[in-house]
């Protein structure tokens, strides 16, 4: 599947965030774009429900197109195609932080 590993009768919190973290995990390599991701608090913690549900009818819209899946599908079918770009990777100093029109 597209979880490599799933703790199975979680005792402890930190398995179950592993797990909902390896959920994540999996929806990036899908395609799903990190502004409709929710984070390991918002589910494990019930810090926003509102984002839990909105994640899961946006992976609804994406898997309708993956190859070879037929279904169940939730929710109702994407119709804007956005390209997910990470942002540029820069190095933060002491000094100046991100900034770089600031000289020490």
């Amino acid at each position: 599947g597209s979880v490599p590993h799933v703790n199975e009768n979680c005792t402890t919190p930190w398995k179950e965030r592993e797990n909902v973290s390896a959920f994540i995990k999996a929806t990036r390599a899908m395609g799903m774009m990190e502004k409709d991701t929710f984070s390991t608090l918002d589910l494990q913690d019930g810090k926003d429900w509102k984002v839990v549900n909105s994640s899961l009818l946006q992976l609804g819209a994406l898997t309708r197109d993956i190859p070879g899946f037929s279904g169940p599908y939730i929710g109702i079918a994407g119709q804007a195609k956005v390209e997910d770009m990470a942002r540029p990777k820069k190095t933060a100093t002491q000094y100046c932080g991100l900034r770089t029109d600031i000289t020490h």
